[in-house]
């Protein structure tokens, strides 16, 4: 999908576009304005999506955007928590049976370098989007992404022998963040590419997520228990 507003829009139902009124009314419409979120995040990135961006994709106008979610950042860590729990459950179905530390690394890595927008989130959840949002909401979304993080490193660290627990919760926890740091220096915004297209030198120095990210969580992986 290309992101397109008009074609955003027609993923809803033209009737739930009315003023919502009832609770279900409302439930739909906070969907609806998630699916926009989602779309031109993919399409543009976190750092381009505006309440207006937002509003015009579902018909409606900025300020009625902030009628179901109290700021733009809160509707980016709903859509974060999304996106964790997604690759949660992802990474839980892969690692099915006992293996190898290098291997189990390998599928971390490799269950993000396939999910562009989980990195992109990720990377702007922990650098943005709790800046601005109630004590109640960055306080939910912290539980919710400890449970998913100590669920994960428990399966994890019951099927390789090599790390034990508090090592395994240490090497996820290094996973997302190095992912964060990675993503943002290889998708740099629009100037910066510019520049690396004025200056074929600087193309050398370039970073790839999907080479540049595995190497560097499987070298973490291998130093951790040099650390005991």
């Amino acid at each position: 999908m290309s992101g397109h507003p008009d074609q955003i829009r027609d993923l809803v139902p033209q009737a739930t576009f009315r003023r919502a009124r009832s609770a279900e009314a409302k439930a739909h419409r906070r969907a609806a304005i998630l699916i926009a979120a989602e779309e031109l995040t993919r399409r543009d990135g976190v750092r381009t999506v505006t309440l207006a961006k937002l509003g015009a994709a579902v018909g409606l106008g900025k300020s009625n955007v902030l009628r179901y979610f109290g700021t733009r950042e809160e509707i980016f860590l709903e859509l974060t928590i999304r996106q964790w729990r997604e690759w949660v459950g992802t990474l839980i179905a892969r690692i099915d049976t006992v293996r190898p530390l290098p291997e189990v690394v390998d599928l971390v890595s490799a269950s993000l370098v396939e999910r562009p927008l989980t990195c992109e989130l990720f990377s702007q959840a922990f650098t943005n989007l709790e800046d601005n949002v109630s004590i109640e909401v960055a306080l939910e979304f912290k539980r919710t992404r400890s449970t998913l993080i100590d669920t994960l490193a428990e399966h994890v660290a019951a099927r390789q022998s090599v790390l034990n627990r508090a090592e395994t919760r240490e090497l996820l926890d290094a996973a997302v963040m190095l992912a964060s740091a990675v993503w943002v220096v290889a998708n740099p915004p629009p100037k910066v590419r510019s520049i690396y297209a004025l200056d074929t030198e600087l193309q050398h120095g370039r970073i790839v997520f999907a080479t540049t990210y595995p190497r560097a969580l499987a070298a973490l992986a291998a130093g951790l228990p040099s650390l005991r």
